[in-house]
């Protein structure tokens, strides 16, 4: 989330001739069988509880356009079994060896991060959205001169926190919190006014609260991508990265925007 994104012409080429034309599967140098932890197995780290409708259900078998794409990828590289495990989102991006061989919780692509891990290609765009209580004094406001006085808060180690603290100038700190699940409780609880975090992970907390009415009243525009996470130097990146390429080919991601994102809102942009 939870960034310029860089991409070189390589990493393209790469992932172009990793990709067989006849849409069949992964076909890359390496990749067959492609090289996971585990043979046969694509173990799949992700923060619990997850965020709908990215990741829904059960732990162990997850559904959700995360957990119906990383299905589609295993498909591609001709993998049959996939295992969850349950990792803190920031240990997602942490640097060092990793158990697991991809990491998938809405995890935007930065350059800092990118000193840490291997990203896969983007696979879904995003913006910061700005979530309040519907009955809150900030319901109303349209710009960023109305939160001046808010209450802002973020998960630790995301995007949208990294983006308040250098961006905005508030009259009081931002509160940070251990997951993006403790700041939203904050905020049907009035410890905080406003919550930073990704337009779509947003409307899923606003779609989901049964108990307090949310809102979305904007977005701060910061063009953020979401990539798989691998460890340093991973050698199954040309294989996640043809995968990717292939799904967008054949119209498969875009399928799963369209299922669980449908009929997309344009948000008021509200300007730092």
């Amino acid at each position: 989330m939870r960034r310029p994104l860089i991409v070189t012409l390589l990493a393209f080429a790469v992932v172009a001739a990793a990709c067989d034309g006849g849409g069949d599967g992964v076909v890359a140098e390496g990749c067959d069988p492609p090289p996971l932890k585990t043979e046969g197995t694509l173990t799949v780290a992700a923060e619990f509880p997850y965020y709908e409708p990215f990741l829904i259900g059960e732990q162990a078998d997850p559904t959700g356009s995360e957990g119906e794409m990383i299905d589609a990828i295993a498909d591609q590289m001709g993998v049959e079994n996939v295992e969850w495990v349950n990792i803190a989102f920031d240990q997602l991006y942490a640097p060092g060896d990793k158990t697991w061989d991809v990491g998938v919780s809405e995890i935007t692509i930065t350059e800092e991060r990118e000193d840490s891990v291997d990203f896969s290609a983007p696979y879904f765009e995003a913006n910061q959205g700005i979530l309040v209580r519907a009955d809150s004094e900030f319901a109303g406001a349209t710009s960023v001169a109305d939160l001046a006085d808010a209450k802002f808060g973020a998960e630790a180690g995301t995007t949208g926190l990294d983006y308040i603290e250098a961006n905005l100038e508030l009259s009081e700190a931002v509160s940070q919190f251990d997951t993006t699940d403790a700041a939203a409780a904050a905020l049907k609880a009035g410890t905080i006014d406003v919550q930073i975090i990704d337009v779509p992970i947003a409307v899923g907390i606003r779609d989901g609260s049964e108990d307090v009415a949310l809102e979305v009243i904007g977005q701060f525009i910061t063009n953020e991508e979401y990539g798989l996470a691998m460890e340093d130097g991973s050698p199954l990146k040309p294989c996640i990265d043809a995968a990717i390429q292939a799904l967008k080919d054949d119209g498969s991601l875009d399928e799963l925007q369209d299922q669980y994102f449908p009929g997309s809102v344009d948000l008021p942009v509200f300007e730092p």
